[in-house]
């Protein structure tokens, strides 16, 4: 579809037509429609307020932020495995030092892990688990499988982004009326809107 279809529809709508679709049915629109009915009424010098779009992209990238905290209290317990108690500590007293420092490592751990699986959708069983048995390590993977995770997702927006047709997924909703479409209409049969990727 080509863009200019797009907005040559939209500039046949009224102003009212388009501040209807830019504020209160943002959310059933395409992102590359909403773009084109702003730059019409700005081109018609119509002021508006767009809603509150920007704060929920906001609030979104906070909840899928990459967490540090973990990352580093994972090296921490990481290290903390390698250090010697004192030689000339005794033998009970230095079992049983390790024995609660292992224990009170393992409570963080696993909860951390848990939490992290649950905020990002992974296995919880399985990091409970590995938190159980491999203590730091597991916190340093589960913060590894996260990064991956945040990055492939922040990749696929970008993607979704710059593409208003995906190749794999048809059009559910028309851009330009919001009429719903079958797989295979090359033109919207509400508006006439050309559909086909350019």
């Amino acid at each position: 579809m080509a863009d200019k279809d797009l907005k040559d529809l939209f500039r046949k709508k009224t102003n009212e037509e388009l501040l209807k679709i830019v504020t209160t049915e943002r959310d059933t629109f395409q992102r590359q429609a909403i773009k084109d009915a702003e730059s019409i009424l700005l081109e018609r010098g119509v002021d508006y307020k767009a809603p509150e779009e920007q704060v929920t992209e906001e609030k979104s990238d906070v909840k899928q932020s990459r967490p540090v905290g973990p990352f580093i209290v994972g090296i921490l317990f990481v290290a903390l495995a390698f250090i010697d108690l004192p030689a000339d500590m005794d033998q009970g007293a230095a079992w049983t030092v390790t024995v609660t420092l292992n224990i009170f490592m393992r409570v963080i751990v696993v909860s951390w892990a848990f939490s992290l699986a649950e905020q990002f959708n992974l296995n919880k069983t399985l990091w409970v688990i590995l938190g159980i048995l491999f203590g730091g390590w597991a916190l340093l993977a589960v913060n590894f499988v996260v990064w991956v995770n945040t990055a492939e997702t922040h990749d696929e927006e970008k993607n979704n982004e710059s593409n208003l047709f995906l190749e794999d997924k048809p059009l559910e909703s028309c851009p330009a009326c919001n009429c719903k479409l079958t797989p295979q209409v090359i033109t919207c049969p509400d508006c006439g809107l050309n559909l086909q990727p350019v």
